[in-house]
């Protein structure tokens, strides 16, 4: 019987190691997907920071319009772009 215990030894042992590298092959799988995570979310920030100016852009060309308006006299006082509409027929 101690042949047997031996060789039962041995595979209890296989079993372990066996279960032991999946876990570490799994532990690389899920850091090699945070490392994805992470590519994917520096991407993206930088396509948000180029919206962030975009829209900073925007705000301030809405601005520069609104003052243009305020200080275009050529239209009737209701709207400031009267004067450039075409004439009504």
């Amino acid at each position: 019987m101690g042949r047997l215990a031996g060789a039962l030894g041995k595979a209890l042992d296989a079993k372990a190691g066996l279960e032991t590298e999946v876990e570490r092959d799994v532990t690389k799988y899920v850091q090699r997907v945070d490392q994805i995570r992470a590519r994917k979310d520096e991407i993206f920030m930088k396509q948000h920071a180029a919206l962030d100016v975009d829209m900073s852009d925007l705000a301030e060309m809405e601005k520069d319009l609104e003052d243009f308006g305020k200080n275009d006299h050529s239209g009737d006082g209701i709207n400031a772009y009267a004067g450039t509409a075409p004439p009504k027929l």
